[in-house]
């Protein structure tokens, strides 16, 4: 199942996402997502990707036999939709760190005729 981003509206501080289902059946299905500003603002995202957050979570309620997709007609967000959004970043965080660490390996360098080790995030050309 996909999902085209229709637009949004927006009343006072409630963003109103709108998408519909592409399927090849004629009846068209409507969904829409709100989120409240202050959300977006307590989870660090960006008023921008509200749209790609959105998508994201049609995408995964669609493939979850066991949820009802008629309640996301008119879906209003909750904080703890944000968790798998909170769970990649901390992922990215912690794939990050463990480059940062490989890519600090300890390489030689030729001194007096001896090889001393250093680390790579310490020498500078």
């Amino acid at each position: 199942m996909q999902f085209a981003y229709d637009g949004f509206i927006q009343q006072d501080n409630i963003r109103c996402f709108r998408f519909h289902r592409i399927c090849d059946e004629k009846i068209k299905e409507v969904f829409q997502i709100q989120v409240g500003l202050r959300l977006f603002s307590q989870h660090r995202v960006l008023v921008q990707d509200g749209p790609r957050f959105c998508l994201k979570l049609l995408n995964a309620v669609s493939v979850d036999r066991f949820v009802d997709l008629t309640q996301f007609h008119n879906y209003r967000v909750v904080s703890t939709d944000f968790t798998s959004l909170l769970a990649e970043r901390a992922q990215q965080v912690a794939a990050k760190q463990i480059q940062t660490r490989s890519s600090t390996t300890a390489i030689p360098k030729r001194m007096n005729g001896s090889f001393a080790y250093l680390n790579a995030s310490i020498v500078r050309p």
